[in-house]
């Protein structure tokens, strides 16, 4: 049976406790990128949904302005026959 030397034991626990700090640190690290990621997407989603929600607006703004143009014009050429019809 081969028992390892006092040093090599120190030796290999040294290397352990290295090993899990720089596992505890890379999972920090992990977490930290993660949630940074999670907060860019949700940034990103809410920056898409709030051009989409502008645009969206401007259409139905367009869509009631030219409605009221239209009925304008209609309004016009109708009261105009109306007039030239009278005399």
């Amino acid at each position: 049976m081969c028992i390892m030397s006092l040093p090599e034991a120190d030796q290999a626990l040294a290397d352990a406790q290295d090993a899990r700090a720089r596992g505890a640190y890379l999972r920090k690290e992990l977490k930290d990128a993660i949630d940074r990621t999670d907060k860019l997407t949700r940034a990103a989603h809410k920056s898409v949904n709030d051009g989409i929600t502008q645009k969206y607006s401007e259409t139905i703004t367009l869509k009631v302005c030219q409605r009221w143009s239209d009925l304008i014009s209609i309004s016009g050429f109708l009261i105009s026959v109306k007039v030239s019809g009278c005399s």
